[in-house]
């Protein structure tokens, strides 16, 4: 069975210009945590295990950027999963 992890994140600010719709966001769901491109409540998959990651995009954990160091997040997560086998 391969493990599955459902990796969720939320920024207060845009890190991005794929974060197009960061005020969007904002402005139709007020207090609602989000990436920049989803609502955290729309990220998570039932019945997996959630990470949650504040304070980041959703571009940083694929491009990058404001000091996230993508190469670590990944190496990270696939020895949780593999751990969580």
């Amino acid at each position: 069975m391969v493990p599955t992890l459902c990796v969720v994140s939320w920024s207060i600010r845009p890190t991005s210009r794929i974060d197009s719709y960061h005020r969007t966001l904002g402005e139709e769901a007020p207090g609602h945590a989000h990436d920049g491109q989803f609502l955290l409540a729309d990220q998570r998959l039932p019945a997996t295990e959630l990470i949650c990651l504040p304070e980041i995009d959703h571009a940083q954990p694929v491009l990058g950027g404001h000091g996230f160091d993508a190469a670590r997040f990944w190496q990270t997560l696939v020895t949780t999963a593999l751990q969580t086998r």
